[in-house]
């Protein structure tokens, strides 16, 4: 056999094979770490947005720029019959949203934050506190591609004395992925149900939420 005109005898294609097979399984082996090491999300910062945009009676309480056409909305519904905070996303080149979620309720504030990690194939992930005089919970959503989506929803808030802090979980949050799954746990003692008859208190690292398949899920102990 001629490669390059370079005549191979069949010990020489047997140890091109063998090596062949060698670097297939190297390569398939640092794949296999790669999806399996733990990454820790940070923060992520994003630039705050100065355009004016009025959409209907959305009130907006902040927006970001998540790049140079796409503006992220965080505010209230003032609607008579329709209160509750919202998300949007919005197309600035075309003047057009492009996602939208609204939670009906009597929350009046929505404080969102930003997490991501260093490898770019991780979803981007947000984290919206939302509440009324206190927190009473944090929805989650992700962007893959500057596409949000709504993945779940933290029915919690931290345990803390409403006189003297803000019951706002988000910034002790610890979030990880190994590729597959993506963990929230926290580093402060929260409570579900906060302030409510049937609150349960969980001291710090007692309760996880996992996002796998498509699923939001707790555990708790």
């Amino acid at each position: 056999m001629y490669i390059c005109g370079v005549k191979l005898n069949k010990m020489d294609m047997k140890k091109g094979k063998q090596i062949g097979l060698l670097i297939i399984l190297l390569w398939t082996i640092h794949q296999f770490t790669c999806a399996q090491s733990e990454r820790q999300y940070k923060k992520w910062i994003l630039k705050s947005s100065n355009v004016k945009i009025h959409i209907d009676s959305f009130s907006i309480r902040s927006a970001y720029n998540l790049n140079k056409n796409t503006i992220l909305l965080f505010g209230v519904s003032e609607k008579q019959f329709k209160t509750g905070v919202e998300v949007i996303q919005y197309n600035n080149k075309i003047k057009k949203i492009s996602y939208k979620d609204i939670s009906g309720g009597s929350e009046d504030f929505i404080y969102p934050h930003f997490y991501n990690t260093d490898d770019t194939l991780d979803p981007q992930i947000i984290l919206c506190t939302s509440g009324a005089d206190y927190t009473y919970g944090v929805t989650v959503y992700k962007i893959i591609k500057d596409k949000i989506e709504k993945i779940g929803y933290m029915n919690l808030a931290l345990n803390v004395n409403l006189e003297k802090y803000r019951s706002d979980p988000a910034p002790y949050v610890i979030i990880t992925t190994n590729g597959k799954t993506i963990t929230f746990s926290f580093k402060k003692t929260v409570a579900t149900n906060f302030q409510n008859d049937n609150e349960r208190i969980y001291k710090a690292g007692h309760i996880k939420y996992f996002y796998e398949n498509g699923k939001f899920t707790k555990h708790t102990q």
